[in-house]
């Protein structure tokens, strides 16, 4: 069996164009570095994507990376159709996209520096899964990165069941509408019916509520396609390492951490092997999905991180940090905190070093930069405090600062990169959003940044981004806007209702306003 039976779903229900973050070259070179690895510059490297749709995900790393070459590949004809004419309307052509299935993958594609594989392992048949570790293995250059996405236990169990009441009930339903239809309609049937003081309705309504949100052809192919095969980790881990590959790390680096479990679980776990401790943590946690780096089993890793590592590294605080609420002249300790963790320092290195992070935000720093502007935003005699001297009594600021950005990064409360997203220059009298962007913003309300993140943007902004080519001052803009809230074609509403007419000062602050936002969303490239 090969995939030929995904063609014809995908065909009608094409998957939604999203921008992966956390599948872009930059992470995984990332935490290739980190442990030890020497991966090849993303500036200027070979990327593979399997299964890469209609080239949403992909395409912002051509357009970021211009010095590299990307190849897509998927079996849909009609998603490669369209991600061809996505990149021909943006004018990138360091990309090439391949109409073909997975298992027809051979030598003659040659070797990739990086390899993604996301949204598919799981959704095909087990020919396809061991030929996509073999891709990840044989066409993975000598350094190279692959990572590979998939369901996993014990997190699927629950939703494996709700899926299992999904297909019963949609069986013999032909029609992927009427599938998307009658599932929902099942989902409320669920929720409206069982008692909801049972565990069992408590666990219904959990995973109805993660369920509900999603997108029609996102429930549709992530729960109502007819492979859907979770894993556990430690069965995944086997399968690569049959395959000629070792487990690299997770894409996300704060969950490879047992530190932020509770401290039984974290002497539970102490002496494990890496693979147990990650296995059980996936018991605690209940994961149900995971991103997997591998490598070649060849390559040697440097497990035993040290802080000196962080010096290779840019950063950039994970969410806006008021850089006012630092006083530096103060002893008192200063807080930053994720939705998960929280992390406090009275050093004053490090506060000093959050307080420039959060004044560059959202642009990042290189670990000499934050530490020189550290230093020169202390107040004199604040380095004083022996607590900063080494064995030989000098300061050591470095390594104070090096701890601290480590034990943030596996907080995620910053991120951590070898080549940052390039740095946005200020709004221009003539702004401009690159063309991919404004490809984007005619086929939807969701675009790709320049952080490869996903933007949702209201109907004004949507509007005014595909005006956005560097041809057009401000007062032409406006005169834009005005005549399309005129004419219908942009609403802008107040307390609910539409305004038919709107004064000039009132839309001079509507464009300000709207291209602030997408500035601060690394939306404008000038």
């Amino acid at each position: 069996m090969n995939t030929a039976s995904c063609e014809n779903t995908y065909d009608k229900v094409p998957y939604p164009n999203w921008t992966h973050r956390g599948t872009h070259p930059r992470q995984l070179e990332a935490i290739a570095t980190l442990f030890g690895m020497q991966p090849v510059a993303i500036t200027d490297c070979r990327v593979l994507e399997i299964g890469c749709a209609s080239g949403s995900n992909i395409l912002p790393m051509a357009r970021d990376l211009p010095g590299s070459t990307f190849v897509g590949l998927d079996l849909s004809a009609v998603q490669i159709t369209d991600a061809k004419k996505l990149a021909a309307e943006a004018g990138i052509q360091n990309v090439r996209f391949e109409q073909s299935d997975i298992l027809t993958v051979d030598d003659s594609w040659g070797r990739f520096d990086y390899i993604v594989c996301h949204g598919i392992y799981s959704w095909v048949p087990d020919n396809v899964k061991e030929k996509i570790l073999a891709i990840c293995k044989n066409n993975l250059a000598a350094g190279g990165v692959a990572m590979v996405s998939y369901n996993v236990y014990p997190g699927w169990h629950f939703r494996r069941m709700i899926r299992d009441m999904m297909l019963y009930h949609v069986s013999g339903r032909e029609y992927p509408r009427d599938q998307i239809t009658q599932s929902r309609a099942m989902l409320e049937f669920l929720r409206d019916n069982c008692a909801p003081n049972t565990a069992y309705g408590t666990v219904l309504k959990h995973e109805m509520g993660e369920i509900k949100p999603l997108q029609d052809a996102q429930l549709f192919h992530d729960y109502l396609e007819p492979v859907n095969d979770p894993v556990y980790f430690h069965e995944f881990a086997a399968r690569s390492q049959a395959a000629g590959l070792q487990y690299l790390g997770d894409v996300d680096f704060s969950r490879m951490l047992a530190k932020f479990l509770p401290k039984k679980a974290r002497d539970a776990l102490t002496g494990l092997s890496m693979m147990q401790q990650e296995q059980y943590m996936d018991f605690l946690r209940n994961r149900s999905f995971r991103r997997t780096l591998l490598c070649h089993d060849d390559v040697a890793l440097n497990r035993d991180l040290q802080a000196d590592i962080m010096r290779k590294f840019h950063f950039r605080l994970t969410a806006l940090m008021p850089e006012d609420q630092i006083d530096l002249a103060s002893d008192e300790p200063v807080s930053i905190k994720s939705e998960e963790h929280k992390i406090s320092s009275g050093e004053p290195v490090v506060k000093a070093s959050l307080q420039q992070l959060a004044r560059q935000w959202p642009g990042t720093l290189s670990f000499g930069d934050l530490h020189s502007a550290s230093l020169k935003a202390l107040p004199t005699g604040k380095l004083s405090d022996r607590s900063n001297e080494n064995e030989r009594g000098e300061l050591n600021t470095e390594n104070t600062l090096a701890s601290s950005l480590m034990a943030c990064l596996g907080a995620r409360l910053v991120d951590a990169w070898v080549h940052p997203p390039k740095p946005l220059p200020p709004v221009g009298e003539k702004p401009v959003a690159s063309s991919l962007v404004r490809a984007q913003a005619r086929l939807g309300n969701m675009v790709s940044n320049f952080r490869h993140e996903q933007v949702l943007l209201d109907d004004a902004e949507r509007h005014l981004i595909r005006l956005l080519d560097g041809q057009h001052d401000r007062k032409t803009l406006i005169d834009n806007l005005r005549f399309a809230l005129a004419s219908g074609a942009m609403v802008i509403r107040t307390k609910g209702e539409a305004l038919k007419e709107v004064s000039g000062e009132h839309l001079t602050s509507i464009l300000d306003e709207a291209l602030s936002r997408l500035h601060r969303a690394a939306l404008l490239d000038g």
